[in-house]
């Protein structure tokens, strides 16, 4: 049971990162090339992991990053 529930979440999450990335493409395809477009993607998507880590390791520094 809790599979499938933890299978979900990850499921609407997934929906959700989508839907973001969607909407991040369509509002700068005007300005800058897909290349581009998706270089941007990476590096934020990166940043935001690592700070992920860094909350993660502050608050319990045993774990390893």
């Amino acid at each position: 049971m809790i599979f499938h529930i933890l299978n979900l979440i990850f499921f609407i999450l997934m929906l959700n990162i989508k839907s973001i990335k969607i909407n991040f493409n369509n509002k700068l395809k005007s300005i800058y090339s897909s290349r581009e477009i998706n270089s941007i993607w990476n590096q934020w998507v990166v940043k935001e992991l690592l700070k992920m880590k860094t909350i993660q390791y502050l608050t319990n520094p045993d774990i390893i990053i």
